[in-house]
């Protein structure tokens, strides 16, 4: 397995303006993190020196998981694999598979702080990688999300990837839509066949998820902790707008409660989150099964 890039495309001027004519137009333009970008700003992203396409043989590793980044990727040719540490003598398992003309890595990209990458990606097939520093994501697509003072609401629901599509006056009145609201411990958000009016962030405490067996007995499905949401399921396309679940409060919890609304104006305005919201499901049964592969805060970043 190779942690480097065997050899990097051309970087003479004909080729970037070549590239920078291709990427334009089929690909910057169809993604969204950079589809409201001008022409100028694609080419800033372009020309500068540190970005750039690379070719990677197969099962290259591109970045390991928990190590800080500078970069996001956008796939051009082949496809990567995302995999997050397996139990002590197991294998690592795939969380996701991203393809050409879509991009991974943007978690440690979308912010000024040093942020760590979320999961292990690995090439499956030769690819050809496009990367972008993060100084050209967090000034053309970060929306001054950094220039907000500090705020425990709008900072947790920044960090979550699902949130990215948040407009500058949504972001700035995010405490005016998504409201506190506490449980005790025992106590039950939500149970099978109530309407779903929103769905959840865990700011402080634990919430449990599970269904019940034949006989009544629980089953847990999820455990989810600070910085963790559930409640997303009922609200997305093809459902009837209904928990199929419970969730309960351990211990008593704070969660943010984030408008149903909210919720699927973003996933009308970025299609794409549904796999990112997959990814996340993929993690909650993973780290059901081995508690030890669970992100720390934040598993719906990749």
């Amino acid at each position: 397995m190779h942690d480097q890039p065997l050899a990097p495309f051309p970087t003479d001027h004909a080729y970037r303006v070549l590239l920078m004519k291709i990427l334009d137009t089929s690909l910057f333009r169809e993604i969204k993190l950079f589809s409201a970008l001008t022409d100028a700003e694609i080419r800033t992203i372009v020309n500068a020196p540190e970005n750039g396409p690379s070719d990677y043989a197969s099962k290259s590793t591109v970045y390991r998981e928990h190590y800080p980044g500078n970069y996001m990727y956008i796939v051009l040719d082949g496809y990567v694999e995302l995999f997050v540490k397996g139990e002590l003598g197991t294998r690592d398992s795939c969380i996701a598979t991203i393809r050409e003309g879509e991009y991974f890595g943007e978690n440690v990209a979308l912010s000024q702080k040093t942020i760590n990458y979320a999961a292990t990606a690995i090439t499956a097939v030769p690819c050809t990688l496009f990367k972008i520093h993060k100084k050209h994501v967090v000034n053309l697509v970060g929306d001054g999300r950094e220039a907000f003072p500090p705020d425990k609401v709008r900072d947790m629901v920044l960090k979550l990837p699902i949130f990215k599509g948040l407009n500058r006056e949504e972001i700035r009145t995010v405490k005016e839509w998504a409201p506190l609201v506490d449980f005790k411990a025992g106590s039950h958000i939500y149970e099978p066949g109530t309407p779903a009016d929103g769905m959840y962030i865990v700011q402080t405490g634990r919430i449990e998820l599970y269904t019940k067996d034949e006989s009544g007995n629980p089953v847990l499905t999820a455990n989810e902790g600070p910085g963790e949401y559930f409640g997303e399921e009922a609200l997305l396309p093809g459902g009837d707008d209904k928990h199929n679940h419970f969730a309960k409060a351990t211990v008593d919890s704070r969660l943010i409660k984030i408008p149903m609304h909210v919720f699927k104006s973003l996933l009308e305005r970025d299609a794409a989150l549904i796999d990112n919201i997959k990814m996340v499901q993929n993690l909650r049964k993973l780290k059901l099964k081995n508690p030890s592969s669970g992100s720390s805060g934040n598993p719906g970043t990749r």
